[in-house]
């Protein structure tokens, strides 16, 4: 139960930081540029949002550049690491994996049915890459819950 509580409250202080906004609103949408600006420009092409082949690196360099700073990450920086890691490692997998199946059924399609192409496959993917970008970024020590009670300080 600490765990699930420490869990939640990291999420909740992580809001409030600056930290945490810079990079969800500017750092993100910068790194998906090669996903939104050829949809948004229609460039060869891409007249769906959710074609496979740009999320596919952007979601695989994600999910890699998530899984090397969780585990390698020092101790110091997290008490819940170990319990981190794990809670990480099967959401990257599963992404991986629906990446790699969405990318696979977009080359075999027939080019005839790409407009009734399912996206379900991406859809998916994004949403879990969503999330372990999100429990790695905020399951840190910087997002402890402290207050002015705490003997060893805290807000004020």
């Amino acid at each position: 139960m600490n765990y699930l509580k420490s869990f939640f409250l990291r999420t909740w202080n992580a809001f409030f930081d600056i930290h945490f906004w810079i990079e969800f609103i500017i750092v993100l949408p910068f790194s998906a540029l090669g996903v939104w600006i050829p949809w948004s420009f229609d460039w060869g092409g891409k007249s769906n949002f959710l074609l496979p082949a740009p999320w596919f690196t952007f979601g695989m360099t994600t999910l890699v550049l998530v899984f090397f700073r969780r585990f390698f990450m020092e101790e110091s920086e997290d008490r819940y690491l170990i319990a981190n890691r794990f809670l990480i490692v099967f959401p990257i997998v599963g992404a991986a994996f629906l990446y790699t199946k969405s990318a696979l059924n977009y080359l075999v399609v027939d080019p005839s049915l790409i407009p009734e192409f399912e996206y379900k496959y991406t859809t998916y993917a994004i949403c879990l890459t969503t999330i372990v970008w999100l429990v790695n970024f905020v399951q840190i020590n910087k997002y402890d819950s402290t207050d002015k009670l705490n003997p060893l300080g805290g807000r004020l």
